[in-house]
């Protein structure tokens, strides 16, 4: 008795089988467009609330002497370095979720999901924004001022755009590729 190994082909027909993966859905190249809106607010966002704590570090430092042990120079160059750590740490964080968002584009289940995480969290930020405003508080550190208004404008934009993005990421046809697609 022989033991016969039977191969199995492909149909002839190159039409019956599928090519490779699935095109990426329209929805998912717009909600990948809106990620990278709300990254580019991110950057201006982080960028006025460090200019803002920069150009009122003497402020800072009146406050800082007042409550603190140090002297003027000590608080101004605290406050200074705050503003610049605040820059790094807020740039650092933006080149990592603009990687999220690469990933988001391969079709990466686990980048949707945090993608989703993000963009609920930065949501809820901007309601807390709007409402924060609407209730005449301060929208930073340091009261008032050109950089807090426009820091406040990039999370309300943050919140709309990433709003979008999540919802186009869970549409039909979004679900059905990243279901194909995703890893």
């Amino acid at each position: 008795m022989t033991n016969q190994v039977t191969q199995w082909h492909p149909p002839a027909d190159p039409a019956a089988r599928p090519e490779g993966p699935p095109a990426q859905p329209e929805d998912v190249r717009t909600a990948v467009l809106l990620w990278q809106g709300a990254i580019a607010a991110g950057v201006v966002r982080v960028l006025a609330g460090a200019a803002t704590i920069f150009a009122n570090r003497n402020s800072l430092a009146q406050q800082g002497l007042e409550q603190q042990d140090m002297t003027p120079e000590q608080v101004g160059f605290w406050a200074g370095f705050a503003a610049i750590a605040m820059a790094v740490i807020g740039l650092a964080l933006i080149v990592g979720v603009a990687g999220v968002v690469a990933q988001l584009s391969r079709g990466r289940l686990w980048a949707r999901g945090l993608a989703d995480g993000l963009g609920v969290l930065a949501v809820f930020g901007a309601i807390g924004t709007l409402l924060g405003g609407l209730a005449g508080a301060d929208a930073g550190i340091i009261g008032g001022g050109l950089g807090n208004l426009v820091s406040g404008g990039a999370a309300i934009l943050q919140g709309v755009l990433l709003g979008g993005a999540v919802f186009l990421c869970h549409r039909k046809d979004s679900e059905i590729w990243f279901r194909a697609v995703g890893r």
